[in-house]
């Protein structure tokens, strides 16, 4: 580099007329500048290509619709048809993992005071990544035939979570909301699900009543409930063969019309179906 420094001098004429001390520092200069473009250069390539993943997984969720929704789709064994498509949407689902997990525990271990607009950025991509990937997470967890994800719930979910809420806290969540998100604002929403169907199971084995089976499950219907109210779970949850309306349709049958929540009565009358 020092000799290009010099090559560049020479040509105007100025080599003589500059010390050694003046080069050894525009050299650094230099280095410095290089080096700055090429961290810069680096994390916005890996961001383009993280852009890129979230879109398949926006195309994979839009086409699962008429399917029960994504998180049943990637739950279940692909046809032979779909197994390209589901390798594909495996490895981009693993690429954000791994990029988000790598940027969580960065910004944990070493926090920076940074502008708040840049701090809102990539907090709005990281919780959006959350709440369209954990549900991913959590029907391969049960898919495996293992229970109690929360349990075991990966930190960086964790902190993309607590640090959202910190950021909100002065916000009502509810507020000016009057139509249903796209995604779950609860990402472990399918993880209570699970969670509720396995209970059930339980409680049919060991011949609980209607009655019975509907005061150990209300805290599950409450919870649905109130992110039906609030607006804060997304219409997918009522499409034909998702997890959630097979729970009901197993609850409803063995409850034999033993029910008084408000969420029985929700679902018994049909209005989950103009939920918007």
């Amino acid at each position: 580099m020092t000799k290009g420094i010099n090559m560049q001098f020479k040509e105007i004429g100025v080599l003589d007329k500059i010390s050694n001390d003046m080069i050894v520092k525009m050299e650094l200069k230099q280095e410095k500048v290089i080096k700055s473009k090429k961290n810069t250069y680096e994390p916005t390539k890996k961001l383009k290509d993280i852009k890129i993943s979230m879109t398949f997984i926006e195309w994979y969720i839009k086409t699962r619709q008429l399917k029960g929704g994504y998180y049943d789709c990637y739950k279940k064994e692909p046809t032979r048809d779909e197994k390209e498509g589901h390798k594909k949407i495996i490895k981009e689902h693993l690429n954000l993992n791994k990029y988000w997990e790598k940027f969580v525990m960065e910004k944990d271990q070493n926090p920076q005071k940074e502008g708040g607009k840049l701090r809102k950025r990539w907090l709005y991509s990281g919780n959006n990544y959350r709440r369209m990937i954990e549900p991913l997470d959590i029907a391969k967890h049960y898919a495996n035939g293992k229970t109690d994800y929360l349990a075991i719930r990966s930190n960086h979910y964790k902190l993309l979570e607590t640090w959202s809420k910190e950021d909100k806290k002065d916000v009502d969540p509810s507020a000016g909301r009057n139509e249903a998100p796209n995604l779950n604002e609860d990402s472990c929403f399918w993880a209570y699900v699970e969670e509720a169907f396995i209970s059930l199971n339980e409680l049919k084995m060991s011949g609980a009543n209607g009655e019975d089976i509907e005061q150990k499950l209300k805290p599950f219907m409450d919870y649905v409930m109130r992110g039906i109210n609030d607006c804060s779970v997304s219409p997918d949850i009522f499409l034909e063969g998702s997890s959630l309306m097979k729970w009901w349709s197993e609850y409803e049958a063995y409850a034999q019309g033993l029910y008084t929540s408000e969420f029985a009565q929700y679902m018994n009358n049909g209005r989950y179906a103009s939920y918007r």
